[in-house]
């Protein structure tokens, strides 16, 4: 078929490939014109993240939430996988354990979490206890998620304590007033990456 333009600009005859390499740049493209199903395995779709830089503490031996440190996702397809990024400065009282859980509100399960194994608690990350006044141990983890929903839901992180003392976040036990004892930052960050 030979290739015409009709009077109103219309190009016909134009086969698929039939156009030399250049012709056609991102700049032609209209917004959002390439779909999520054009997209290759991997793309990064979107990214959602807090970060905490004020101190939390608690002695509770269940676990409760961490404040400030959740976000909210709507994935674009139940295919997608979620990669979750966690960081975490904290630290327990003398003989007081802290541990974390990631929690994914859609179905209320703790995601990335240790095997049961008798009365041990089970676990996403966590931290022994200090063993100087102005210790603060650093705790990360990365896990592929996949939830299976295109509803909008949460990340959230929950501590608890193993012991009596206190457990304390982005700080040190004694928080001394002094340039022996920091102030840190905790994040969470989300993508959705298309499957």
């Amino acid at each position: 078929m030979p290739i015409s333009i009709n009077g109103s600009g219309t190009v016909t005859g134009v086969s698929v490939g039939g156009l030399p390499d250049g012709i056609v740049d991102t700049d032609m493209l209209a917004s959002n014109a390439i779909t999520q199903a054009k997209l290759p395995a991997g793309t990064v779709l979107q990214v959602v993240s807090a970060t905490k830089t004020d101190t939390f503490s608690t002695n509770s031996t269940s676990y409760t939430d961490l404040t400030g440190m959740s976000v909210s996702i709507t994935p674009t397809s139940t295919s997608s996988k979620i990669l979750i990024n966690v960081d975490v400065h904290g630290v327990g009282d003398d003989q007081t354990q802290l541990y974390m859980e990631i929690l994914r509100t859609s179905d209320n399960n703790s995601v990335c979490i240790g095997d049961t194994a008798g009365t041990r608690v089970r676990s996403s990350l966590g931290s022994g206890y200090f063993l100087q006044t102005n210790d603060v141990r650093h705790q990360g983890i990365n896990f592929l998620d996949s939830p299976n929903t295109t509803s909008t839901f949460n990340y959230k992180i929950r501590t608890r304590t193993q012991g009596s003392g206190n457990i304390y976040i982005n700080r040190a036990v004694g928080d001394d007033g002094n340039t022996t004892s920091g102030r840190f930052p905790s994040t969470i960050t989300v993508m959705e990456i298309a499957a």
